[in-house]
């Protein structure tokens, strides 16, 4: 097939079962289409494309025209025709989900036609009139962005221009559009530094330390929602140790996250969760808790529920905090519940780890080994913790052959992939060192302790160390 022909091919393949027989329905009326043949053409491609037969453009031309010699020229207009009806029929589709975009084209519509007793109607109830998609309409910059083009086109409906003794609508104009800016700014700013942090691109902070000075002297626009979460968000990342900036943004995402657009309210979720994280790795254990009330919230809200696919990293961090405040109950009905929004390819391992920190949690060592025994070994993002846990799990149940077994199996696959960071392959092999040493000290023995506690606090950089730690004490107890 030619280059249009392919690009045919390529938007029918992703077109439903549904929307198949829909956009029949379009093709079908005559307003939109009046070639019978290019109904025939859809139809034929489409029964192609199900039975997964040829497509070559000489096949589906016999299919067609049987007896009629195959005609390059007619068959590219065919395709391009069809292509261009396609797309017009996706325009249909995407304008039935944007109550907005309907609104405004009719307004617009209204204001070339004028019937004078409709347009003093629609003047007469203006928020009536444009309140419906609003009502439908998520926090986001769309909703000010609506409502700026809604106020201009009002002040053309009111033909302002003329009635220059009546108080014109600028200043709703001026405040919807200055308004849009901000959100969108500020939105945009804060996903880019969402994808700076996971990623390392660096993106242009234009006019943003601006935005924020304004807000800051002048709190008007803060009581526009989005402007404030944002607002709050950025201080949030950018003055971490004011923790009153993350408590009036947790504040503002608990209260009003389902009213943003999911992705959006991901985002934000995410930069909570975050905070939270880098609180903790810096001693401050109370925010454990914070983080679980926030993912728990987006679980009930329904919000982690409509992504296609949950992160396997974020769903192990939830799991590891609850297991550390005792939420054992709420994990295994998060791991049952939530198993299956995993990616398919890391499922089965993502959900073997995690019943076995379960269980190690519990002090059901033998339960733990079991799972752990089922992790995919070869996936480096669950290995390094794999093996620290069977480690852990061992040295619990004395089983000390197990263990030597395990120390050397460790060390073996630490010294054998270089390509892990030094410092992490030394925070593992530490480990290892270490609880070798417990293992084989005797309880009560101060001068073996006491040793081992400055051999630690010599190496600094230990795997575990809180368990290590413990293990520690239990032995001078």
């Amino acid at each position: 097939m030619n280059k249009k022909s392919n690009k045919l091919i390529a938007l029918l393949v992703t077109l439903d079962k549904g929307q198949r027989k829909s956009c029949q329905k379009f093709l079908e009326s005559p307003y939109f289409n009046s070639s019978k043949d290019l109904v025939r053409l859809f139809k034929e491609l489409g029964k192609r494309i199900d039975a997964e037969r040829t497509l070559e453009k000489e096949a589906v031309w016999a299919s067609l025209f049987k007896g009629k010699p195959y005609s390059d020229v007619r068959f590219r207009k065919f395709t391009s025709d069809l292509y261009r009806l396609i797309q017009n029929y996706l325009v249909q589709e995407e304008l039935q989900r944007k109550p907005d975009q309907q609104k405004l084209l009719y307004l617009q519509a209204i204001g070339r036609q004028y019937p004078r007793k409709i347009v003093d109607g629609i003047t007469r109830n203006w928020e009536k009139e444009i309140g419906d998609p609003l009502s439908s309409m998520s926090e986001s910059s769309d909703r000010y962005h609506y409502r700026y083009l809604a106020e201009t086109l009002l002040y053309r409906l009111a033909r302002f221009d003329i009635r220059t003794h009546e108080r014109a609508n600028f200043d709703e104009i001026g405040e919807n559009l200055d308004v849009f800016y901000l959100v969108e700014k500020l939105r945009t700013h804060y996903s880019s530094q969402s994808t700076y942090h996971s990623r390392q691109h660096d993106y242009k902070k234009t006019l943003i330390p601006e935005i924020i000075a304004y807000l800051r002297r002048n709190p008007y626009y803060r009581k526009y929602l989005p402007v404030a979460i944002y607002y709050y968000a950025y201080l949030m990342d950018n003055e971490p140790e004011k923790e009153e900036h993350f408590r009036s943004f947790r504040s503002l995402l608990l209260e009003h996250a389902t009213k943003f657009e999911v992705n959006d309210a991901t985002t934000l979720l995410t930069g909570a969760l975050n905070y939270c994280i880098k609180k903790v790795t810096r001693g401050k254990r109370e925010y454990e808790q914070q983080y679980l009330t926030i993912y728990q919230h987006s679980l009930n809200s329904g919000i982690e529920g409509q992504i296609q696919f949950i992160d396997p990293a974020r769903f192990k961090n939830a799991i590891q905090i609850a297991l550390r405040l005792g939420e054992y109950e709420w994990v295994r009905k998060y791991i049952e519940d939530f198993q299956h929004s995993l990616p398919e390819k890391q499922r089965k391992t993502a959900v073997n780890y995690n019943m076995a920190a379960y269980y190690f949690y519990q002090k059901n060592y033998g339960e733990a080994i079991g799972y752990l025994s089922q992790v995919d070994y070869d996936d480096p993002n669950y290995t390094l913790n794999s093996r620290t846990m069977l480690l852990a799990a061992y040295y619990e149940l004395d089983a000390y052959e197990a263990l030597d077994s395990t120390f050397d199996a460790f060390s073996a696959y630490l010294n054998r992939h270089k390509e892990l960071p030094k410092d992490l392959r030394k925070l593992y092999q530490n480990l290892i060192s270490i609880t070798r040493k417990l293992s084989r000290t005797i309880p009560g023995d101060e001068v073996a302790l006491n040793k081992l506690r400055k051999e630690i606090d010599e190496k600094g950089a230990v795997a575990s160390l809180g368990w290590v730690k413990e293990k520690l004490e239990e032995l001078a107890a």
